[in-house]
């Protein structure tokens, strides 16, 4: 079940005659929502990161084919005109 910070701060408990103060338990709340919603935002700028530094890997692949495809016909290049 997917939990956002808006869900945490709407959710409400039921009321017993021992049971916890209202106050501190809406701070408390109030806390996890934030940290939960600075750890979501966090998440998502680490996800968009890995996904251009995948690109960046597949663009740096390429060219290193590339290079490795032009070095080898450079050498076949070289050894028919020595041969």
């Amino acid at each position: 079940m997917k939990i956002t910070p808006l869900d945490i701060r709407r959710k409400e408990f039921k009321r017993s005659m021992r049971g916890y103060s209202d106050e501190e338990v809406d701070i408390f709340l109030d806390e996890v929502a934030d940290e939960f919603e600075r750890l979501f935002q966090e998440n998502m700028e680490l996800q968009d990161k890995v996904h251009r530094l995948d690109e960046q890997i597949a663009g740096h692949l390429q060219l290193k084919d590339a290079l490795e495809k032009t070095l080898i016909s450079a050498q076949l290049q070289a050894e028919e005109l020595r041969g």
